[in-house]
């Protein structure tokens, strides 16, 4: 309507907030004033939504429940269609909230690669070793991929 991306939406809605009411705040309120809301309104509000990714927009614009949708985003974005097929499967808001609370919980844990870097970044680790443990992790280390070196 503005001749905007949305990626330019975003910043354009958030700035006319701002302005003295124009050409632009007349077309918006147009465009607005039959849905039941104002521009502003929703540009205070909603607009967070040009920012979520496209399977989460598209299940929005085919009818997911905006309520849904905002604890959908909230989870890692891999797990997004899973939790949109569940939404539209009947699953209602609090059980999506514990399904997302599942899944960081899973996601939280610290990978091999987070607990090896935690180890040899401590000081106190490192002094405990005994000469020839830290001569093997000396070697470890030598043969590591270029990118962590």
């Amino acid at each position: 309507m503005l001749g905007l991306s949305r990626g330019n939406a975003r910043s354009r809605l958030i700035r006319l907030t701002r302005e003295e009411p124009g050409e632009d705040a007349a077309t918006l309120e147009a465009l607005f004033g039959p849905l039941g809301e104002s521009w502003t309104s929703f540009a205070k509000n909603k607009l967070r939504i040009l920012g979520w990714p496209d399977g989460v927009v598209e299940a929005l614009r085919g009818g997911l429940a905006l309520t849904l949708a905002s604890v959908i985003v909230s989870a890692p974005e891999e797990h997004h269609a899973r939790l949109i097929g569940l939404a539209q499967q009947g699953v209602s808001r609090s059980g999506l909230q514990a399904e997302v609370q599942r899944v960081e919980q899973q996601t939280s844990e610290p990978s091999a690669a987070a607990t090896v870097a935690r180890k040899l970044s401590s000081c106190r680790f490192l002094g405990g070793l005994k000469p020839d443990e830290r001569k093997g992790i000396d070697q470890w280390l030598a043969k590591m991929p270029t990118i962590l070196k």
